[in-house]
């Protein structure tokens, strides 16, 4: 169970998480994804996790953003 060198402790980051993150829809939208990756996204505890976010955020942050950073 406990890992004896780093290359052991690396093995979740690398080969779970980061697919766990592509599939998530963080860098892109999932309705971009084919059809068999979209219901593998909804399988997904990250992508819920990236949804849920710009609902815990005030305001709209991706129509601000879009034209820069205006003083309120």
């Amino acid at each position: 169970m406990f890992a004896k060198n780093f290359d052991q402790v690396n093995f979740i980051p690398a080969f779970v998480l980061t697919p766990l993150t592509y599939f998530g829809g963080v860098f892109y939208s999932v309705s971009l994804l084919p059809s068999w990756a979209i219901s593998l996204s909804y399988a997904n505890p990250i992508l819920y996790m990236v949804n849920a976010f710009p609902i815990r955020v005030p305001g709209d942050l991706r129509r601000e953003c879009r034209g820069g950073f205006r003083p309120q």
